[in-house]
């Protein structure tokens, strides 16, 4: 239930909805659609993507009275109550016209709800068997997350104008490593602990450059066996 809705919610991100459907973003929908998300799992959509990011994944963790099945929850409700208002609102040109943030903050806030589709989708089978090195990995490892996430941001920054693809390519692919590492050392090595990692990080580097979702920069090394 929730990857189908997740797989339509993902066919939207990169539409810029105008276009696509005609249609403005509803904002009372949206609010009360954010506010149900906040009430089902105490975190506000509305605050800075920073904060959001850290809110999920301490709901990842199992902090403030909540976790990863919840956060899941959250993220498929938030889906259902907004239906095609969700490309109208969660597209990046009305993130950056209406919400007042910058491009790259943009790109930062939308990868936090690609991340939430892999993690409920596609990942949500090895989190629910991985969940007590997952837990031990969210909840010991916050700082070096916080070292991998700030790196390849700032990293990312100063490369922007870099007219070599290849090189935000390679930053991404350092980032993943960076992630990775963090699984592996929390799960024991398991590979399918280390592919969610890698995948859970590769995610957030395709919201902004789709480029890079090539052969070479995918996680199959450490997929898990198909079931």
């Amino acid at each position: 239930m929730y990857k189908l809705l997740f797989i339509v919610v993902l066919a939207g991100f990169f539409i810029s909805v105008e276009s696509q459907f005609g249609r403005q973003c509803d904002v009372a929908t949206l609010t009360t659609c954010q506010n149900n998300f906040q009430t089902l799992t105490g975190i506000d959509l509305r605050r800075p993507w920073q904060e959001v990011r850290r809110a999920i994944e301490n709901g990842y963790a199992g902090l403030n009275d909540t976790n990863f099945r919840m956060v899941c929850r959250g993220f498929y409700e938030l889906g259902g109550c907004m239906r095609e208002n969700f490309y109208a609102c969660y597209n990046i040109p009305y993130l950056v016209q209406n919400n007042s943030l910058a491009l790259q903050d943009a790109y930062n806030y939308l990868s936090i709800f690609l991340q939430s589709h892999f993690t409920c989708a596609a990942g949500f089978n090895v989190f629910l068997q991985n969940e007590g090195c997952f837990l031990n990995a969210w909840r010991t490892h916050r700082t070096t997350f916080d070292i991998c996430y700030n790196l390849y941001e700032t990293q990312i920054v100063a490369n922007l104008g870099n007219p070599d693809s290849r090189t935000l390519c390679a930053l991404g692919s350092s980032f993943k490593t960076c992630i990775e590492l963090i699984f592996d050392s929390a799960c024991g090595g398991l590979l399918d602990s280390i592919w969610w990692g890698c995948e859970y990080a590769r995610v957030n580097v395709i919201t902004q450059f789709p480029f890079c979702s090539t052969a070479d920069f995918r996680c199959v090394q450490s997929a898990p066996p198909s079931s």
